[in-house]
Formats: structure tokens, sequence, C-alpha cells
């Protein structure tokens, strides 16, 4: 792997006090500009009140890459077999389309946060607010009430690398939901513009990266609308709820166009149920709600 090493210093002032942030590069940014970046991440760390003392930002070209990051800065490949190791490795590359941020409850003791960027990706200001936005969820717990609950909710449903249909299932809620909190702390920052505009952008991936895979499976189809529903649907402290009925004009058709706007309709409703702050029980619920729904609807011939 080429990897190239360096450090950016950031000077952030927050709270009257002069901030130190050493930024760390790991691997070739590729196409990336690092100084637009940085000033990018900079930004977001100012928005949202957080200021770590360092951050890694790895950028992945390939599967190996993202073994080479995982065996070095997480837990994630302990106790896991070569098989279950690969099949954990392709399913992270498979799900990261342009960034994406490692846990702490994940990384080994003493890591900083870690973002991920791929490399060949096109990726803007809100990529990097919004995995900003995980950083500052460890900071008020937030991240540990998601993780227990979707835990939780992964034995119950015995959910496994032994059963690749649920287990691809449960990665993309997990995803949404991580995705929905982060979006509601941005909303309680006073960054409601930015989210309203995120979503349109996501939304346009979705109509060009997500839909065409419509027809490929029944799960495939089942987490196409429940991307959509998640995206359309905003967080509890955004204050203008009728911006939802702008989202929603984006991808109806497209909805309409796969017979499946009841279930659409019922995947948003169980969005809406999601309570800010998160409590591990609602969530817990939530989850087991639209698994069901995941069910009746895979049996259906």
């Amino acid at each position: 792997m080429t990897k190239i090493i360096f450090y950016l210093k950031l000077f952030i002032r927050g709270d009257s006090t002069l901030t130190k942030i050493k930024i760390k590069i790991i691997g070739d940014p590729g196409q990336h500009n690092v100084g637009l970046i940085k000033m990018w991440l900079e930004n977001s760390l100012k928005k949202l009140n957080v200021f770590p003392t360092e951050v890694y930002l790895a950028f992945i070209k390939n599967i190996q890459q993202i073994e080479m990051i995982y065996r070095r800065f997480t837990k994630t490949f302990e106790n896991l077999s070569f098989l279950e190791s690969s099949i954990v490795k392709e399913m992270v590359f498979v799900q990261l389309r342009s960034t994406a941020y490692i846990p702490k409850q994940q990384r080994r003791k003493g890591k900083p946060p870690i973002i991920l960027i791929k490399q060949d990706s096109r990726i803007s200001e809100n990529d990097l607010l919004d995995e900003v936005a995980h950083i500052k969820e460890e900071e008020n717990g937030w991240d540990k009430i998601k993780v227990d609950a979707l835990t939780l909710f992964a034995e119950d449903y015995g959910v496994t690398l032994e059963t690749p249909t649920w287990l691809c299932f449960s990665l993309r809620l997990k995803a949404e939901i991580f995705d929905f909190f982060s979006s509601e702390l941005m909303c309680q920052y006073g960054l409601a513009n930015e989210l309203f505009f995120e979503k349109q952008r996501i939304l346009n991936i979705w109509i060009r990266e997500f839909f065409p895979y419509k027809g490929e499976s029944k799960i495939q189809d089942f987490n196409i609308i429940m991307i959509a529903a998640f995206h359309v649907t905003l967080p509890p402290s955004y204050p203008r709820k009728e911006d939802e009925r702008k989202l929603k004009e984006m991808i109806i058709n497209y909805v309409h166009s796969m017979s499946m706007e009841p279930l659409y309709q019922k995947i948003k409703s169980i969005v809406s149920k999601l309570e800010s702050p998160p409590k591990v029980a609602n969530i817990y619920k939530c989850s087991a709600e639209i698994i069901k729904l995941a069910q009746d609807f895979l049996e259906k011939q």
C-alpha cells in the first residue's frame, strides 16, 4: 500500500481557550485536496464545538487497505476466523461510499477518532460535518446508547456472520440509525440548513446509486426503500417539518415505480418514533418493528 503519513496542526479557539488539534493523514489522498479537507474539518469541529487532541483521516482505496486500518487501529477482527474477517472487511468496503467513522467502542484503547475517506469518492464539507457529529455523540454518550441498543437487537434476532442476509440488513439499519441521530445532533447545534442540503444530496445519490439496483433481490429492494424512508424523515429537533414534503417529492415517483409506497410509509412511520435523546428501549423497539417488516416482506411470494 502506498502510504503517506504527515501531520496538519489546527489551532481552533473554543470557550476562550486555544486548542491544538493534530490531524494525521494515513494513506494516499489520491485526487483529494488535503488542504481543502483540512479546512472542512476545521469548520466542522468549530460548528459542533468539539475539540479532540488528534484526529486520523485514513484514505482507503481497496479492501486490503480497509483490513490494514482495522487490524492496526481497531478490535474488530479479534477472535474472528479468516473467513469471518473476509466477510466483515468486504461489507465495510462495500458500504463505504464516501466517508465513514470508526466509533470509539471499536477502536483500540488510546486510539483517537478515525474518519475513513474513500480515495476515488467525491466528498463535501457536509460529509466531514456528519462524521464530526459522531465524535460529538461520543462526548455526550449517545454513541454508547446506540451501540448497546443495536447489539442487543442483533443478539435477540440472531444476526451473526452465519446469517449474511440479516447481517447485511442489520449493518444497513445500523448505519441509518446512527446517521439519524447525528442529524438530530446537528439540528440541536443550529445546523438545520446544512442538514437539509445534505439530505437532498443523499437522496440524489439514492436515485443515482441505489435505485438502479432495484429487483436484484428482495432484501436489496427492502434496503432501498428503508434508506429513502430514513432520509426523508427529519429528526425531532428539525425546525421546519414541512421540508419533508420537498424531500419526498424527490423520490416518491421512484418508490411508486417499485409499487412499494405502502412499505415506504410503514417504515417512515416507525422512523418517526425515534426519540431524542436516544434511548436503548426506543431504538430496540423501532429496530424490531423494522426487521419484522423485512421478515414479512421476504416471506411474501
